[in-house]
């Protein structure tokens, strides 16, 4: 069976010489890292050397193809460490092999995605979209459950009414990366990429 992606991700920048391709997951197969550069050039500014195995989630490319150790490909812009810049394509593989990791569960504190992904505490968890609700969340592994309860409130205007539907949900996502960046998870056999909301 093919493995079904899904990115919860909104596109907002446009600038020339950029294809707004689909965001997808890239993994560093440069042995020495990979440099994070601060526009599409080999000139630019390096902003960090992104280590080998790492996990990205990379937006968008260069329609410019550029050659590296006879290797040609775009530049792809990513995000790692809070700082967003452009990584030669050459030096990244798919399909990503997930590094083994035992989850902290200190490390899903905070928003994920921009209004369309989760926010955990320590307490509970907020679905972080139209429909979604306030609950609670608990670490078995990387096996994540959560759980739901929420109130819809609906305005009836011919009747003057306001009724209330009440939903009631409980559902597992198992991680499969989490750096300060980037959460990666499984659920009902898609695979979602949620960037850390900043």
């Amino acid at each position: 069976m093919k493995t079904k992606i899904a990115f919860l991700l909104t596109l907002l920048l446009h600038a020339p010489g950029i294809i707004h391709a689909n965001a997808w997951l890239y993994q560093v197969s440069a042995k020495s890292g990979l440099k994070l550069r601060a526009e599409p050039s080999l000139s630019a500014q390096t902003l960090e050397t992104i280590p080998f195995g790492t996990v990205l989630l990379c937006t968008q490319e260069s329609t410019e193809r550029i050659t590296v150790e006879e290797t040609t490909a775009p530049w792809r812009m990513t995000r790692h460490d809070g700082k967003r810049g452009w990584v030669f394509g050459g030096f990244l593989k798919q399909p990503v092999q997930w590094p083994a990791f035992n989850l902290n569960p200190l490390m899903l504190h905070g928003s994920w995605g921009n209004g369309d992904g989760f926010s955990f505490t320590e307490s509970g968890v907020r679905e972080e979209q139209p429909s979604g609700g306030d609950g609670t969340w608990e670490a078995d592994g990387n096996d994540i459950t959560i759980m739901i309860d929420c109130e819809q409130h609906y305005q009836d205007s011919s009747m003057s009414k306001n009724p209330t539907w009440h939903d009631q949900r409980t559902y597992t996502i198992t991680v499969l990366y989490l750096d300060n960046d980037l959460l990666v998870y499984r659920h009902n056999g898609y695979i979602h990429a949620l960037e850390r909301y900043r």
